[in-house]
């Protein structure tokens, strides 16, 4: 499960990287094209990777880690997205 989510992971920097080039391109005046293909084949991907950690990652964590445990891997995750700690 976690192989597949990593590779997942891989998969959705790439597509965001892409999108981001093309918005970053149109937030400067730029007059480029947003393929409607590539943002409905993010939005899709992601939402399936979403799906697959609240159905199958989230329950098994639960079972298997502490509340400690959850709370460490959701600070490393907020640090890691550039939000830092929550109080």
């Amino acid at each position: 499960l976690t192989d597949g989510l990593v590779a997942e992971h891989r998969v959705l920097e790439g597509r965001w990287a892409a999108l981001r080039e093309v918005l970053a391109r149109i937030a400067k005046g730029e007059p480029v094209a947003l393929p409607p293909s590539d943002v409905q084949a993010f939005v899709a991907a992601y939402a399936a990777h979403i799906a697959k950690e609240d159905t199958e990652l989230l329950p098994m964590a639960a079972r298997l880690l502490s509340d400690a445990d959850i709370t460490r891997i959701g600070t490393a995750m907020r640090v890691r997205r550039g939000i830092g700690e929550i109080d």
